[in-house]
């Protein structure tokens, strides 16, 4: 894994008030002032999401359909591919509708990249994976990720868990 991306919190409008001149780098202050420990805890599970397998494939937990990512598994054939598509992300639409810098939100792709892929690590020693992150995609920002190497087999549906 490569080295954790600079994330320099003067780059980010709304925390500039409250951030200390000796100690720009600390969230404290800021936290401290709009934060709580749900919003904390919400970050968290963005920044590591629970995992599910399906077929082969590792996607995010967050509100998989297994049925449509079966569709996906008829349409594509590789894990891989399925992976690449369910596992994507807008960083756009993780933002309030209104109020949001789009140089802000190009900030946060490669963090979040980082930490998704620290986290897949983590969860999956034995596997490798691509977690692509893009600042100017077509709809702004933009990550996913999917497994590396040669081209995984699905599982089928009559031998995945519940089939």
């Amino acid at each position: 894994m490569t080295d954790r991306p600079e994330l320099d919190l003067r780059g980010f409008a709304e925390l500039t008030e409250l951030l200390d001149d000796a100690h720009p780098q600390d969230p404290r202050p800021f936290i401290g002032v709009h934060g709580s420990a749900g919003t904390i805890a919400a970050v968290m599970a963005l920044l590591a999401p629970p995992f599910v397998e399906h077929r082969g494939a590792v996607l995010r937990g967050f509100r998989t359909d297994l049925a449509v990512v079966d569709d996906w598994f008829d349409r594509l054939g590789d894990v891989a591919a399925v992976e690449k598509v369910v596992n994507h992300v807008h960083v756009w639409d993780l933002l309030p509708s209104r109020g949001f810098d789009a140089r802000e939100a190009e900030l946060l792709v490669e963090p979040m990249a980082w930490f998704w892929h620290a986290a897949l690590d983590r969860a999956f020693p034995g596997r490798r994976f691509v977690v692509d992150a893009v600042r100017d995609g077509d709809y702004g920002p933009e990550l996913t990720f999917f497994t590396a190497g040669p081209a995984v087999r699905p599982v089928s549906p009559a031998a995945a868990p519940g089939g």
